[in-house]
């Protein structure tokens, strides 16, 4: 699958173009003050994306501050399973040189990949419902931005409202975020465990494992938690313009991130032109790019142009 063609604003290429490095820091520079463009954007916002009134500030700051509210929770989370590993492997000797021969170990390990701790499973329910809300509360403010786009565009938005779905529809995403620490810590182990130099030196030691924990951050959960963020945010855009008769788009613009991060599809996406709706969801049906490298890390999103009803009337 091929980006479709794409139609970039002549006259923001031909500004850009014409400006050196200095005016266009300048441009950036204005639009970062303005709380258009994210903090590391490496060029200013295309002319259409300024037309469309969109904020990419505000919707960085919306995925900086849902991971800001979870983060305690998933480093709490995180704690409790390194803890109950390393007991559940060595019991509640805190002795650093406490050993197990390496064959038990790799057996307790692969146990535990069935045998999840009743404390753990209690933990990640707790907490199931916590980073459901997180996403429904994404979703809404999703849609919450797209109508403000849309107001700050002079369209008429009273009788207009966000998208609205079951808490049940985020379940599947918190519970990805919820059962991310026990996945990586214990792929993590038993990756370790299993190594030729583990098994041949015939025993793993307590001071092995915490030496493993060590190195295992909640940043990656943090990041299954952005992903799931990033996903819903660009989804509750699409489905509230959907909703609404009143957000009828105009135009519809691909917009990368582009702040050095972005990959090479989602750059090549930055700046494409949807004919219709249907067609920007062939290639962002829930509001990323599908062939983003990346995968859900995708920040890519849609920005509509909306057609003022007044015009036509």
């Amino acid at each position: 699958m091929t980006p479709p063609f794409t139609v970039r604003d002549q006259l923001t290429l031909a500004a850009l173009l014409a400006a050196d490095e200095d005016q266009q820091l300048i441009f950036l520079q204005d639009q970062h003050a303005a709380g258009l463009a994210p903090s590391n954007a490496t060029r200013p916002l295309h002319e259409h994306e300024l037309r469309a009134q969109a904020r990419f500030a505000d919707l960085e700051s919306d995925r900086d501050a849902a991971i800001a509210q979870l983060e305690p929770e998933l480093q709490a989370l995180h704690d409790l399973i390194k803890d109950t590993y390393t007991r559940e492997l060595f019991g509640d000797d805190d002795d650093p040189d406490a050993e197990l021969p390496a064959d038990e170990a790799i057996q307790r390990v692969h146990h535990l990949t069935t045998h999840q701790p009743e404390e753990v499973q209690e933990a990640e329910q707790r907490l199931l419902p916590v980073i459901a809300g997180v996403l429904a509360a994404q979703y809404v403010l999703g849609g919450r931005r797209v109508i403000q786009e849309a107001e700050r565009q002079g369209i008429p938005t009273s009788n207009t409202t966000p998208s609205q779905v079951g808490s049940e529809t985020f379940q599947p995403g918190a519970r990805a975020v919820t059962t991310h620490p026990w996945r990586r810590i214990g792929g993590k182990v038993e990756e370790t465990f299993t190594r030729p130099e583990t098994i041949t030196r015939g025993s793993v030691s307590r001071r092995d494992v915490n030496r493993i924990m060590d190195t295992i951050v909640v940043d990656g959960t943090k990041d299954e938690a952005r992903q799931q963020i990033n996903g819903v945010g660009g989804i509750g855009r699409i489905e509230t313009v959907e909703a609404n008769d009143e957000l009828e788009p105009d135009e519809i613009w691909a917009s990368a991130i582009m702040d050095g991060y972005a990959c090479e599809s989602c750059g090549g996406f930055d700046g494409v032109y949807f004919a219709t709706l249907e067609e920007a969801r062939s290639y962002f049906p829930q509001g990323q790019n599908i062939m983003c490298q990346g995968g859900g890390r995708c920040r890519c999103l849609l920005v509509f142009i909306f057609r003022d009803p007044s015009a036509s009337a």
